[in-house]
């Protein structure tokens, strides 16, 4: 019996790591500006996101025609990526010829799906009825 209280807290831990995932996606596909507070995700989540959006903005300071203020605002997420939480304005981060607010937000859309997947695999393989 002790076995179906733990597979239940399981469940119930799943499904919320799935919903804060879920609702971080929406805003992300929705804002132009999002804050991620990484205490408030599953170790694996906020680690993904945080390789996700390092390796991302180092692509994009490596580009040869980045504006400087641009890199400066890249630089300065990059400082905040390695603490507990990013405030990420894709508006300051936006060069239109080089694409850098779409090429981040996708990237960590992306992140979130494939981590919204993984988490709704995990919910419907290891369900228990």
């Amino acid at each position: 019996m002790n076995g179906d209280i733990h597979a239940t807290n399981n469940q119930h831990d799943k499904m919320k790591e799935y919903r804060a995932i879920s609702s971080l996606k929406n805003l992300n596909d929705a804002a132009d500006r999002i804050e991620i507070n990484y205490n408030r995700l599953d170790s694996k989540s906020a680690g993904l996101l945080k390789d996700t959006i390092a390796n991302t903005l180092r692509k994009i300071t490596d580009l040869e025609d980045l504006k400087p203020e641009i890199k400066e605002y890249a630089e300065k997420l990059k400082k905040q990526n390695m603490t507990y939480s990013i405030d990420i304005d894709y508006a300051k981060i936006d060069d239109q010829d080089l694409s850098t607010a779409y090429i981040l937000k996708q990237a960590i859309q992306e992140a979130l799906m494939q981590r919204k997947k993984d988490l709704y695999l995990s919910l419907t393989l290891n369900a228990n009825y």
